[in-house]
Parts: structure tokens; C-alpha cells; sequence
């Protein structure tokens, strides 16, 4: 049988900390998904969850700049799932759409951390359009 000894430990370890009451100023701090456009414009680069902010947070430009890109990733995705019926050149398509979408994406994420709107390579110029 394996043994496996960290578990024990981060399970004790975690069972305290979510059991900890929170001040009123802490409580104040944690903020919904509706009051953190951060938070919305990340979740456009997680597939179709662009579709959340897109269709909800229209007023914020910030978060609409980042959800039209995510569209745009995720129209890809498809596209490429799509391709994978046509042999060999399907496959080799969805292979290389797998790592440039999962490049774009991270650069967009991070875009979102560093709360910029840096437009994504290849597709920022059509998502302006949208």
C-alpha cells in the first residue's frame, strides 16, 4: 500500500484556517464577480465562459475588450474540434490550434492580471471588429 504523509498534514492544516471567523474590514474586501471586472475579464480566456461577461457586462469596456477575444478563441476551438473529422491534416491543424490558443489565452490572462488591453496577435484586429 503507498503511503502518501503530506496529506494528513495540509488536510490539518486547512481545516483551521476555513474555520477562522472574518473581521468586518475583511469581509469588506472580498468583493463579488459583478464588482471585479478583473475577475470577468479573466474568465473570457477559460473557453466558453467568455460568453458570461459578454452577454452581461456590456457597459464595461474593459471587460468587453477581453470577452470579444475570448469569443474569438473559443470560435477557434470549435473550429479546430470540428477539423479533426478531416484525416491527418485535421489532426496536425487541431495539434498547432492547441498551443497557439493555449498561448494566446495565457497572454490574455496575463494582460488581465497586469489589467491591460493588449490586443492578442492574429486576432486582435478582428475582435475590435466584432
Amino acid at each position: 500500500m503507498i503511503s502518501y504523509p503530506l496529506l494528513p498534514a495540509i488536510y490539518d492544516l486547512w481545516i483551521p484556517i476555513k474555520a477562522l471567523p472574518m473581521s468586518a474590514p475583511q469581509q469588506k474586501r472580498i468583493k463579488s464577480v459583478k464588482e471585479n471586472p478583473r475577475m470577468l475579464a479573466f474568465y473570457s480566456y477559460l473557453s466558453f465562459l467568455c460568453l458570461i461577461p459578454l452577454l452581461k457586462h456590456r457597459e464595461n469596456r474593459f471587460v468587453h475588450f477581453h470577452s470579444r477575444q475570448g469569443l474569438l478563441l473559443w470560435i477557434w476551438t470549435m473550429g479546430a474540434i470540428f477539423l479533426l473529422f478531416i484525416p491527418v491534416i485535421g489532426g496536425a491543424f487541431f495539434v498547432f490550434s492547441a498551443y497557439v490558443i493555449g498561448g494566446l489565452s495565457l497572454f490574455g490572462m496575463v494582460s488581465v492580471v497586469l489589467n491591460r488591453t493588449w490586443s492578442l496577435p492574429l486576432i486582435g484586429k478582428l475582435a475590435k471588429k466584432l
